[in-house]
């Protein structure tokens, strides 16, 4: 299934049922473009800790990718296989490895690992992420900061986040702002508790049916007070910021195009992936930040230069 109305037609038949019960079985395979696949991402948020339901159980029996390849994942993937099925698979694993058109239907069929057709690799895993974050706030008074603005569409999430120098270290807080109006919608089809995120201060209603401009800039120009910290410079993408960045050039901040190319986004993107592998990088514990990243997937462009992309149906947010 593309789209989620059969499933949202058999809800609706249940409402009328008390303690309604919905069964979804489904194996791996190469689409991009499936409900499960959000599903899927659903169900491993709960498992990482990201999101929270206590009204679903799951059972996900799969290879994850350090172990496609070994016999430690064909066990994962094929928990009640008998020693016989076991030796038919390795076959098929040793023709999969001799032979890349066999590969795809090796790995969706016998070690159910999805491989959609755009989705990219896992750009940094949440259990890595969460090696960095800190349980008490980070003091950011008398810092030396950079911040980022992602403004996307006014019906859309928009984005602001900082960072600045912790020694070796780099540490990073960002927000999230979304129409006041479209809360529980967003919530609901994009599977997020944006309630929870805006409690925690991480998530920001602003507006009605679109974000509030206003509301950010604001917020941006009050970043120096509140956080007693040196705005040096401030990074943005002109898509639907031009207006935004002349304000706050006019407010005194010197505002950088950051142009949206593989070529000028790789070195970047490669030092935070880099910084949290070397666990050089500090963020303050917030579920919405380390779902983000959760999201990120790493693609290439001819030249090899590394760009990111994010799975549809998440919490924007920016790093």
């Amino acid at each position: 299934m593309k789209d989620n109305s059969n499933v949202a037609a058999m809800k609706s038949g249940q409402l009328n049922v008390k303690n309604p019960l919905m069964f979804k079985v489904t194996t791996a395979y190469a689409e991009d473009k499936s409900i499960m696949l959000d599903e899927l991402d659903y169900l491993k948020k709960i498992y990482a800790g990201t999101e929270t339901d206590d009204r679903l159980f799951a059972l996900l029996y799969y290879a994850p990718e350090e172990h496609l390849w070994d016999d430690i994942g064909l066990e994962m993937a094929n928990p009640l296989r008998v020693p016989e099925n076991y030796y038919e698979i390795k076959q098929s694993r040793a023709k999969a490895l001799a032979k890349p058109s066999e590969r795809e239907e090796f790995l969706t069929k016998h070690m159910n690992y999805s491989v959609p057709s755009n989705s990219g690799e896992e750009f940094i895993s949440i259990d890595t992420m969460k090696k960095c974050r800190n349980e008490t706030p980070f003091d950011w008074a008398g810092r030396d900061v950079y911040v980022g603005i992602d403004l996307a569409m006014t019906n859309d999430n928009c984005a602001v986040a900082m960072v600045c120098a912790d020694g070796d270290k780099i540490a990073a807080k960002a927000w999230s702002f979304i129409p006041a109006d479209k809360i529980d919608s967003k919530s609901q089809m994009e599977r997020t508790d944006y309630k929870r995120f805006i409690q925690r201060g991480s998530c920001f209603p602003c507006g009605d049916e679109v974000v509030d401009y206003g509301f950010i800039e604001k917020f941006i120009m009050d970043i120096p007070e509140k956080y007693g910290v040196n705005v040096v410079q401030i990074g943005y993408d002109r898509y639907n910021c031009i207006s935004t960045a002349n304000k706050l050039d006019v407010a005194g901040f010197e505002c950088v195009e950051v142009k949206q190319h593989s070529s000028v986004l790789h070195p970047p993107i490669k030092l935070i992936q880099e910084i949290v592998l070397g666990g050089k990088f500090e963020y303050d514990a917030d579920p919405q930040y380390e779902a983000n990243f959760q999201a990120a997937r790493a693609l290439y462009d001819t030249n090899l230069n590394m760009y990111l992309a994010k799975k549809k149906a998440q919490a924007k947010l920016t790093c």
